[in-house]
């Protein structure tokens, strides 16, 4: 094998191992004696945000990853983990040291996981949650709808809490419920940042939940594959949640942090779903451009499922001061 050029080093410089390596051989490819690294497409969630800064980093959310084998240096650490990256955008720059133009930002992983109001910089990234009276989309039948926003591990723990606030459970509690926490780390987790125009939006009925999750599905996966095989479009997005304390209650499951990186997402999903409801979730495709996964609720003990009054539906009262709009959402 041929000695590796430039461009071949740098790339292997680059993948980092150690405590704080959240960089993977994500798309990394060996063609005769070339290294062909990933697209920069497929790494979007390391790519800087346009417009900003290193101050739109909280220290408190930022510090909570580091570790006794992490750098003390606060800018060195930000840098290792991704968290900021040089914007090479920039079309008029000083040089930095090695010769690299542009100036340093926030990625776009680090603006979801460690900015207090990650919607100021990148837009429409947050959950758009409604709940609706009986089974149709229409404003007259809104109960509740709140647009949930902060870092991702606080978005998944209110995207759960707003489904389980608008739920009524019948008799005992359904034997398990990993399924709720699920759906929502796998919205934030996979959906695609890139696409700024449009946000998740989750809408709780009677008889189903839909989530709609920006962006197709990556590499060459598909809707039928997609419960058999593992790909990320956000891999330093998951490398983070797989470090990021578990912080919604979920009985019945044993898992200490958000993400366990072991692809089994989908699967659970499908599996605790279909044993809580007797139907199989639904994955759609829509114009090859939102993924819309439906689960259904499960029906009230001693009805086929499919048939009569659901198990879980939203309820048509509510607390006090729990509603946060009242106008149709679009």
């Amino acid at each position: 094998m041929s000695v590796m050029d430039e461009k071949d080093s740098e790339l292997l410089g680059r993948i980092a191992l150690g405590e704080d390596s959240v960089l993977e051989l994500k798309g990394v490819e060996f063609r005769g004696n070339r290294i062909i690294g990933p697209r920069r497409s497929d790494m979007a969630d390391e790519l800087a945000v346009p417009s900003s800064s290193i101050d739109d980093l909280t220290p408190r959310l930022w510090k909570r990853f580091r570790t006794p084998l992490s750098s003390q240096n606060n800018r060195e650490f930000l840098e290792k983990m991704r968290l900021i990256t040089r914007d090479i955008s920039d079309e008029v720059g000083d040089a930095g040291e090695g010769g690299d133009v542009g100036e340093f930002r926030p990625s776009v992983a680090g603006i979801l996981m460690t900015s207090d109001a990650p919607e100021s910089s990148i837009p429409n990234a947050f959950i758009q949650a409604v709940c609706y009276r009986g089974t149709r989309r229409s404003g007259s039948y809104q109960l509740d709808a709140k647009d949930i926003t902060g870092p991702l591990d606080v978005q998944i723990a209110g995207a759960c809490r707003f489904v389980e606030r608008n739920m009524r459970v019948f008799a005992v509690k359904a034997p398990c419920r990993i399924e709720t926490p699920q759906f929502s780390m796998n919205a934030v987790a996979h959906r695609d940042y890139s696409i700024y125009a449009s946000k998740i939006r989750l809408h709780l009925f009677s008889d189903r939940l839909e989530i709609h999750s920006p962006g197709c599905l990556p590499s060459s996966m598909t809707v039928e594959s997609i419960a058999e095989r593992q790909s990320s479009r956000n891999e330093l997005l998951t490398s983070l949640l797989a470090r990021t304390p578990m912080n919604v209650d979920a009985p019945g499951s044993r898992r200490g942090f958000i993400m366990d990186k072991r692809g089994d997402g989908v699967p659970v999903i499908i599996t605790e779903s279909e044993e809580l409801s007797g139907r199989r979730p639904e994955y759609r495709l829509l114009d090859d451009a939102e993924l819309l996964l439906t689960i259904f609720a499960a029906p009230e003990p001693g009805v086929r499922p499919g048939l009569g009054v659901s198990r879980t539906m939203p309820c048509d009262t509510m607390e006090e001061g729990e509603r946060k709009h009242d106008e149709e959402v679009i």
